[in-house]
């Protein structure tokens, strides 16, 4: 789960949004990128540790 606390995308309750990891090839850990997607079926990315998001279109 992912909260969107970093003020980042609109204010939703708890648990509204859900953070996936996004595979970075030749990185050893889960590297930085992730999709976010809210209840409503809003999606962003961020590959900046949910400094910033893009919103992704449908």
């Amino acid at each position: 789960m992912f909260g969107g606390v970093e003020g980042q995308l609109p204010r939703r309750e708890r648990g509204d949004y859900r953070a996936y990891t996004v595979p970075t090839p030749g990185s050893d850990d889960r590297g930085a990128r992730r999709i976010v997607i809210g209840r409503n079926g809003e999606t962003y990315y961020t590959d900046d540790p949910y400094a910033s998001f893009r919103a992704v279109p449908r």
